[in-house]
């Protein structure tokens, strides 16, 4: 069995997994992953969820780890984003008998960098999914004898239905705002939004897409949980997002009316990204 390791915050590290199996038309995969949204992102691909407890213990989850692997019979893992695991829980891994990959993102070194011990997995191939800065191609080639280079697509189903709170809205300019994050990241999007439509003397309605739209109760906006997202890029007349990898990417084919803004990540350079789109960087 193949196991595409894909544990992160937010919803990116699962869409890039279901996105990085049909690229590759993967099987006998599943994905383990910390989301409890996963089913409604993966559809018919396997998936296993980590127990919440695990989420701060490396040792913890490096014995999970290990246990799922035997019970599987995993041969072949694929390792989302980070090399040593989220909290470097494939440091100083040793199974001889697996092949490693390693699916490369941008990736902000030095806060990663505390998780990574002298023994990471050695990768048969790292999988380049994006313009990387220098130093961390540096760092990728100490991994791996292979880089390979893959742009996803992001097909478009050939027939689809507009969610039903888009539906009978043909007369109505539609600027969506699509963001998994924080209530204040959300409310930065929004209030661009408005003072785009107050500058150009625009009226349209203004609806935010989020995983969980009960925090924004009180708030005077229309918040809809939705994550066939693709289905209503073409319906939209503007889209709002941050520079996530996937939402960046998603929307290569729509970016006229995409508008992006760069956030603070942690592990992630949204800045770093939205300066490659804006092609003030070769990728």
């Amino acid at each position: 069995m193949k196991l595409y390791y894909a544990v992160g915050g937010g919803l990116g590290h699962i869409t890039r997994a279901q996105a990085f199996i049909r690229h590759f038309s993967l099987e006998d995969v599943i994905v383990v992953t910390s989301s409890i949204y996963t089913k409604s992102i993966l559809g018919d691909i396997p998936f296993q969820v980590l127990p919440s407890d695990l989420a701060s213990s490396k040792e913890s989850l490096s014995n999970w780890i290990n246990n799922f692997i035997r019970e599987n019979n995993v041969t072949e893992i694929y390792l989302d984003a980070f090399p040593a695991g989220i909290i470097g829980e494939w440091s100083n891994c040793i199974h001889s008998n697996i092949t490693f990959y390693y699916v490369a993102r941008i990736l902000n070194l030095e806060a990663y960098k505390k998780h990574i011990s002298k023994s990471l997995p050695v990768f048969k191939t790292v999988f380049v999914c994006e313009g990387l800065p220098i130093e961390q191609m540096e760092f990728i080639s100490k991994l791996t004898d292979n880089i390979e280079n893959v742009e996803f697509n992001y097909p478009e189903r050939e027939s689809y239905e507009l969610p039903e709170f888009l539906q009978n809205r043909q007369s109505e300019k539609i600027w969506l705002i699509i963001h998994s994050g924080s209530k204040e990241e959300c409310m930065v999007l929004y209030n661009h939004a408005l003072d785009l439509a107050q500058l150009e003397n625009a009226k349209a309605s203004i609806i935010l897409i989020h995983p969980e739209p009960h925090l924004f109760k009180g708030e005077k906006l229309e918040v809809y949980q939705c994550f066939h997202q693709s289905e209503m890029y073409k319906a939209a007349d503007k889209i709002f997002t941050a520079c996530g990898f996937n939402s960046m990417h998603q929307l290569k084919n729509y970016r006229e009316k995409h508008i992006f803004i760069p956030f603070h990540r942690k592990y992630d350079d949204q800045f770093l990204r939205a300066k490659y789109f804006k092609g003030l960087i070769n990728s």
